[in-house]
């Protein structure tokens, strides 16, 4: 679910009143065509009912407020939940009317807006957390040298390590996996690269699978896979998995990177 520069921009100018009638017009156009437009202004209107007196996150002039709602939106759960919480004020509002009773409608409005809010408030908060965190701990300076003595199985590491410094990581992927595919035995240092490489191209899922395959392995640097397999988590804002991986490097002051795993951890509480 995507909301693009463009659509934000006409969604800060709408919020704004700065659209004059014939761009409304257009615009009005876009949202009877769009249900993720329409979602996303529910959304701020829900949180309008709440929050009218407070101002906490509605439209006042400033684009990072609309750019967080976007970006919080364009998260699943959030859209999914949002959903959910429609269809139960559309059938509840329904069994209000029925028994004409206006005010319980209101309220259950602002209760619905209150969790609205409650989510989003909570989804910001971790999200920025989590974000913050990748981007103090993503370095990957302590990488294993391909070129150490002990890896005769690879016969020119120097290409791997050269794409890889010079971010060519498309290049370190197609590489790392013609190596692999030469032979079942689990290689550590080559699947760091493969993983690392895999992550910076958003494919995360084969990032996942990649550090899964080296915790999970009998090998001496297996422990190194939790690591990078948390920072994949963390990139992706998956609060959950994130703090599972890092308790588990923490249960052990042996695990790569022990001591960071307990520090994030006292962050993220």
């Amino acid at each position: 679910m995507n909301l693009d520069e463009k659509t934000i921009l006409k969604i800060e100018r709408y919020l704004s009143d700065a659209m004059n009638a014939e761009e409304k017009a257009g615009f009005q156009a876009e949202v009877n065509a769009s249900k993720e437009i329409r979602e996303f202004l529910h959304i701020y209107y829900e949180i309008d009912v709440f929050e009218d007196e407070e101002d906490w996150i509605l439209y006042q002039g400033d684009k990072e407020k609309v750019k967080d709602v976007a970006k919080l939106f364009q998260k699943e759960d959030t859209a999914e939940f949002s959903r959910k919480l429609q269809t139960f004020q559309k059938d509840y509002n329904q069994q209000i009317s029925s028994k004409n009773r206006p005010w319980l409608k209101i309220a259950m409005s602002t209760a619905i807006a209150a969790c609205l809010l409650a989510l989003l408030y909570v989804t910001l908060f971790q999200s920025s957390n989590l974000t913050n965190i990748y981007e103090d701990h993503n370095s990957w300076d302590e990488l294993p040298s391909l070129t150490i003595k002990g890896d005769a199985v690879v016969k020119d590491p120097s290409e791997i390590e050269l794409s890889f410094n010079e971010q060519n990581y498309t290049d370190v992927i197609i590489f790392c996996n013609d190596l692999l595919s030469t032979s079942n035995e689990i290689r550590p240092n080559i699947l760091l690269y493969l993983g690392i490489s895999q992550l910076e191209m958003k494919q995360y899922q084969d990032a996942e699978n990649t550090f899964n395959l080296l915790a999970s392995s009998s090998t001496l640097d297996h422990h190194k896979g939790y690591w990078y397999l948390a920072l994949t988590y963390m990139k992706q804002e998956k609060s959950i998995e994130a703090k599972e991986t890092l308790l588990q490097i923490s249960k052990n002051n042996t695990f790569y990177r022990h001591a960071e795993a307990v520090q994030i951890l006292q962050k993220l509480e």
